[in-house]
């Protein structure tokens, strides 16, 4: 899990979603935005649309955010990374990890 300080608040993700640039791949999109920090802040968007239960897109957000953990990346930005579509954990941190070193 992340410590707070790289994590976003709702009102910081409503900002990324109206003004930050969306980059995507297969499954996974991410919207970037500056920030006047000296380090990166994360948010994890599961929908309903990847899996009804709760407890399996908690799990998928759980995986990103250890992902990210252990790849922080350097930089300014936040950055709320949405996942679209059910996928391997193999699969899902290969991608995460392509999108901290892209960052």
């Amino acid at each position: 899990m992340l410590a707070k300080k790289f994590r976003l608040s709702r009102k910081e993700i409503n900002i990324i979603h109206k003004k930050g640039r969306r980059l995507s791949a297969e499954g996974v999109a991410i919207k970037c935005l500056a920030n006047r920090l000296g380090f990166c802040r994360f948010a994890v968007n599961v929908p309903t649309s990847v899996s009804k239960k709760a407890t399996e897109r908690n799990r998928i957000r759980r995986l990103v955010y250890a992902e990210i953990g252990k790849n922080k990346p350097f930089g300014n930005l936040d950055c709320l990374i949405s996942i679209y579509r059910p996928m391997d954990e193999n699969l899902l941190r290969e991608k995460i990890k392509k999108i901290c070193l892209n960052i």
